[in-house]
């Protein structure tokens, strides 16, 4: 657990990407009742025999409708650009913390393979992806860059912060 490794099971990565990580990006792009609801999950137990995880009934739904909420808001992002003329293009989009996106993407990517079959971490992964881009996307078009760039990068952060701080308790309570 020295310097920037750490050990971070299936479980605890699973845990933090339902109820920790697609949450603060919720609460970014504006779904924070859905976020609250994620947050309000019973903590990761594994799977079922049938494949479901255990105690996060409705989770896949409510995912998905995140989901679809976010893709109608970037929607009607892109087509209030097109009338004012002013195309959305993921090359004016600035840099975006890339060591701690990379971080929580590692994270993510693990953490979504050791969920399946559900496919809740995949959904929940592509989700928070959108979000952050949205994000971008909006300040960019509103003319606050700035905002924009330094709230999304502290989420990236902060996501990172979140599974580091789980990864090092973890570590405690099994000495």
């Amino acid at each position: 657990m020295d310097g920037r490794w750490k050990v971070i099971s299936p479980e605890l990565a699973s845990d933090w990407l339902v109820r920790s990580a697609l949450p603060a990006f919720c609460d970014l792009g504006g779904f924070a009742e859905d976020a609250e609801w994620l947050r309000r999950l019973v903590p990761y137990q594994g799977h079922t025999p049938s494949g479901r995880l255990k105690g996060w009934k409705g989770a896949g739904r409510r995912v998905l409708a995140i989901e679809e909420r976010v893709k109608d808001a970037y929607h009607a992002l892109i087509h209030e650009a097109r009338e004012a003329g002013r195309s959305l293009n993921a090359n004016d989009l600035p840099e975006l913390d890339p060591d701690a996106r990379a971080e929580v993407r590692g994270v993510a990517v693990f953490a979504r393979n050791a969920m399946l079959p559900s496919r809740v971490g995949w959904d929940a992964y592509r989700v928070f992806s959108t979000i952050s881009r949205f994000a971008a996307h909006a300040g960019h078009f509103y003319g606050m860059d700035d905002e924009a760039t330094e709230t999304i990068s502290q989420v990236w952060h902060e996501a990172w912060t979140a599974i580091s701080d789980r990864a090092r308790l973890s570590g405690l309570e099994a000495v």
